[in-house]
């Protein structure tokens, strides 16, 4: 079988696709795998013992082209593009997976012409097409990524169906390289005592803490906690790095700008913690095995956070928290929520934090911040838990809620045998709330959403049944046909007027795209298909209102004691879910 991935995005976006590409050659090893990707990713998967040919795309290149003079641009983009991707269209594929979720790519994934194509391409009278639920869940997580449920390695995992695969093999570290970053340590000092990795920068303004806040954290790791401390970046880091150093002085080794991916990677692999946002390097850091502390502002760390378990989550406790829109914000006071001495408390105490040996913030801190961690849940899949007691809110309610009842809708298999034991072990997590009229109301406003949807469902499927007995019947009445096909549209359109309230949108933009992404040879066809799936969207819904039931009840009776919300939490409770 010849396989060709199609991974043409950024840094982070590579060293994910390396995970699910070496699970599909665990699944299938005699296959053959190819790569399309970008420069920064031929970096990553060239590396890979898994991948027989890496193809590059040079975007930036081509895009760049496009801005000169009209005529002259566009005929050098063309000619870079046909030579780019000349020889890959010309190939046979037998599966052609596209995990860049952007137009020109699901263009490329069509012009490969594969037998089966996964992900995101393109067909003659669609925009989008793909039959995997996965796939449609992964589009509708863009509109409504307020409601993140799961990490994008997950997401992909579950396109080419690999989800009961949940051992997860990191970037390749080259073995010279690694002996090399330990000799160039030790000349300069470094290797006795912690070692602490430290990465400033990010693909945007948004997503950086403010290069003050690193360089004083630097110093106070250096000075206070005698640790070592590398800095890490790109070209457009170096002037932030040097930054850091002049605050923190000779401990500090700093590499910005004098790095390849490989060498990153390997001295990564060095470190005990590095501290970084949310972008490539934090995905290399936890690629190879090291400790993350990722601080996020505007980007979801549920969706895009690690994919690794034991992997920290700093945010702001703020109520845009995560960004709607970063060009509509004009203050950016997210960057400025994090306090240097929480970020220094869980580096020094990183180890006893995780194992619930220790307190996960700063006093005083708890108001400014919430602090999660990764783990397993019950399915294989990754999620993150508050790593120390807090009040539940509506978006951890929403979440309890949508998480399980999507894996059944999302994989097709059930979901009650575990179902009513997970909602009890997650809810142990946060603190028991007082406010028991607060968290009726959340709960009871999100069920009366359900049910309004599965009314509005089964009124599609009925619409769908009566569709097939008039196409059926011996004298088709195509008044009747255009009657029923009108109060199925109105229906349609209720679903998608639902789409803007909270939590149920999310539901409703996963039935829309799955709609949407239905094949049909007549009407016969498109009316059977749509009746299966607004069945499959019935049992959804009605699972998700029963589990928001069990969740209001179990959320309305929990006892409240004060002892038991200042304990600590164990290392069981937060890393086994079985």
């Amino acid at each position: 079988m010849k396989i060709l991935l199609i991974q043409i995005l950024r840094l982070g976006d590579a060293v994910q696709g390396t995970i699910v590409l070496k699970q599909i050659k665990d699944s299938f090893p005699d296959a053959e795998i190819h790569v399309l990707t970008t420069g920064i990713g031929a970096s990553v998967f060239e590396s890979e013992p898994e991948v027989d040919r890496v193809y590059v795309l040079h975007k930036e290149t081509i895009a760049g082209m496009l801005f000169q003079p009209v005529a002259h641009g566009i005929r050098q983009a063309l000619h870079m593009l046909r030579r780019d991707i000349e020889e890959i269209v010309e190939q046979h594929w037998d599966w052609v997976i596209n995990f860049s979720f952007c137009m020109p790519s699901a263009l490329l994934a069509y012009l490969t012409g594969g037998i089966h194509c996964s992900g995101f391409t393109v067909m003659r009278n669609r925009r989008y097409v793909s039959r995997e639920k996965w796939f449609a869940y992964a589009i509708a997580a863009f509109v409504h990524r307020g409601y993140s449920l799961f990490n994008w390695v997950d997401i992909n995992r579950g396109i080419v169906g690999l989800l009961a695969e949940t051992k997860v093999d990191g970037l390749s570290v080259d073995a010279s390289r690694l002996d090399a970053s330990r000799r160039e340590l030790a000349s300069r000092g470094v290797g006795g005592t912690r070692t602490v990795g430290i990465h400033p920068g990010a693909s945007g303004e948004y997503k950086r803490w403010p290069v003050k806040n690193f360089a004083e954290l630097t110093r106070i790791l250096v000075q206070k906690y005698d640790c070592d401390v590398l800095v890490f970046g790109d070209d457009t880091d170096i002037r932030r790095a040097q930054h850091i150093q002049a605050k923190a002085g000779d401990r500090v080794v700093n590499l910005a700008g004098k790095t390849t991916i490989s060498d990153l990677a390997a001295y990564m692999s060095l470190c005990s913690v590095v501290v970084c946002n949310d972008s490539g390097a934090m995905h290399v850091a936890s690629a190879v095995g090291t400790s993350v502390i990722g601080l996020f502002f505007s980007t979801h760390f549920v969706e895009t956070g690690p994919c690794r378990e034991k992997q920290v989550a700093v945010y702001p406790r703020l109520d845009c928290f995560p960004c709607k829109s970063t060009r509509a914000c004009l203050d950016n006071r997210c960057l400025g929520c994090i306090p240097v001495e929480e970020v220094a408390h869980l580096v020094v105490h990183y180890e006893s934090i995780i194992q619930g040996m220790t307190r996960a913030c700063v006093e005083g801190t708890q108001s400014m911040i919430k602090v999660d961690i990764s783990r397993r849940d019950p399915w294989g899949l990754i999620e993150w838990v508050p790593l120390e007691r807090r009040a539940i809110e509506t978006q951890d309610v929403l979440r309890m809620i949508l998480r399980p009842a999507l894996i059944g809708h999302l994989t097709g298999e059930p979901i009650e045998i575990s179902r009513k034991d997970y909602i009890d072990k997650l809810l142990t997590l946060f603190a028991p709330d007082v406010d028991s009229k607060s968290m009726k109301k959340i709960v009871g406003d999100f069920v009366s959403l359900l049910t309004v949807l599965e009314e509005t469902l089964e009124g599609c499927s009925r619409l769908c049944l009566e569709f097939q007995k008039e196409l059926l019947s011996e004298r088709a009445d195509a008044g009747a046909i255009r009657e029923l096909g009108l109060r199925l549209a109105e229906k349609e359109r209720s679903i998608e007027e639902l789409e803007k309230h909270d939590g149920v949108g999310l539901l409703c933009k996963v039935i829309e795209i799955e709609r949407n992404n239905l094949v049909a040879k007549n009407i016969l066809d498109l009316a059977t298909a749509s009746g299966r799936l607004y069945r499959s969207a019935l049992d959804l819904i009605r699972t998700a209102r029963r589990i928001g039931l069990e969740v209001g009840k179990r959320c309305q009776t929990a006892p409240v004691n004060d002892e038991f919300n200042k304990m600590p939490l164990t290392h069981q409770s937060h890393l086994e879910m079985r």
